[in-house]
């Protein structure tokens, strides 16, 4: 199967949290009504599949909640409960939950935020980082908390301050 969605896992402060790739997928064309439209996914859209056509956004990191792992059944990637029970993914407003039957529970799964991470590794604190960019607090924290991207230059100089690899930040 190509493009597994990928895990790891980083120490952060004492805590462990694990990442995932997670997949944007917009269906245009299917046999059945109900896969039409935006979904989540594990795995990139399949171009091979001649009975649908649509795409994916290329994924992104997401942080899976704790005790949320993943896993593999017969192959295919999925999202375990703290109790070993598999879960699902819906779109909600254009962001990813992770659906839990087993507990009854819609969980928002947030973007990892790489910038903040390297930020606090790098024992800098907002402001001072803010100031080395000569950009605002604000915009800072937007970035950090994934609302707006940076442009690639803007990371490269993010990257260079925080002495870090652009891959690190993205």
């Amino acid at each position: 199967m190509p493009g597994v969605g990928s895990m790891c896992g980083a120490d952060f402060g004492g805590l462990r949290m694990d990442t995932v790739t997670l997949y944007r997928i917009n269906c245009y064309h299917a046999p059945r009504e109900e896969l039409i439209g935006e979904s989540f996914s594990l795995v990139p859209w399949d171009e091979d599949d001649a009975t649908m056509k649509g795409e994916d956004d290329g994924g992104k990191d997401y942080e899976l909640p704790k005790g949320y792992e993943l896993s593999a059944e017969d192959g295919v990637p999925v999202i375990l409960n703290p109790d070993g029970r598999p879960c699902s993914l819906q779109g909600h407003n254009g962001c990813p939950l992770l659906i839990d039957e087993a507990k009854k529970l819609a969980i928002l799964v947030e973007r990892d935020k790489k910038i903040l991470r390297q930020r606090e590794l790098a024992h800098l604190t907002r402001a001072q980082l803010a100031e080395r960019l000569e950009v605002s607090q604000a915009l800072l924290y937007q970035w950090e908390h994934c609302e707006v991207e940076p442009d690639v230059r803007t990371l490269k100089r993010i990257a260079d301050i925080l002495q870090c690899e652009i891959l690190e930040l993205i």
